[in-house]
């Protein structure tokens, strides 16, 4: 979406809320996050915070996703034509480690456990990337990290993945389905978190995911239909999954 906007407060009894345009934002916007009580958002002319009615540049960065870390929330990865950590350091958010090396436009982050953080690239395959090997804080250096590529001979169907999480359990979102990640092959197989329906391979899935209430949303489709529906999470860890056209 061009621009972000906020719903305003009526003047008067009668008059109804509209949308304004958040000021110091005129730009692509692509994804937003709240961290630590911070409203953030990802454009092509870098990071904004968001405060009320105004954006604050926080680095700029061509980015488009952006992924909280879930050992440290006070750690926020953002992706686009760069990979990038942000922190909160006393109080602000700041640009701490730009990662070079990479070619791909990153569309989709996860962080599977400390410092090791999952990339979906815009074309195709997948990077894992270790954060950790390195601590130095730009711009006294760019860290040096490990990073490894996977693609349709590692069990990968060719075409766009979106990786994602659900709690500590790591998924990725194919043109054939979902997959998981089988570290002892170094292979991707299919999952059926959500039903064996979404782990056919005749199903392809576009970028899912979450909301406050444990609900996850899934755009999915066949060669003849594309739909959304929802995983709603139940008491013995399973999902039952129903079509937004049924709610």
């Amino acid at each position: 979406m061009r621009n972000v906007s906020y719903l305003s407060t009526p003047a008067t009894r009668d008059a109804y809320p509209t949308f304004q345009p958040v000021a110091g934002i005129s730009v692509y916007c692509g994804e937003m996050l709240v961290a630590e009580n911070s409203l953030l958002a990802t454009t092509t002319a870098g990071v904004y915070q968001i405060e009320e009615n105004r954006a604050t540049q926080i680095c700029d960065l061509n980015t488009i996703t952006i992924h909280q870390s879930q050992s440290n929330p006070k750690r926020v990865y953002v992706g686009g034509t760069i990979l990038a950590e942000i922190q909160e350091i006393d109080g602000q958010w700041k640009l701490t480690r730009p990662v070079s090396g990479m070619k791909e436009h990153i569309i989709s982050i996860v962080e599977e456990n400390d410092g090791i953080v999952w990339l979906g690239p815009r074309v195709q395959g997948l990077l894992r990337v270790d954060m950790s090997a390195s601590t130095m804080q730009y711009p006294v250096q760019e860290p040096v990290v490990s990073i490894q590529r996977y693609g349709t001979e590692h069990g990968l169907p060719a075409g766009r993945v979106y990786a994602f999480s659900i709690g500590d359990r790591l998924l990725f979102a194919t043109a054939k389905g979902l997959r998981r990640f089988d570290s002892r092959n170094q292979s991707f197989v299919p999952d059926s978190t959500f039903g064996l329906t979404l782990a056919d391979t005749t199903h392809y899935l576009g970028k899912i995911v979450g909301d406050a209430q444990g609900q996850i949303w899934i755009p999915n489709g066949t060669q003849h239909r594309y739909k959304t529906d929802m995983a709603v999470p139940q008491q013995d860890g399973s999902y039952l999954l129903q079509s937004i056209a049924a709610l």
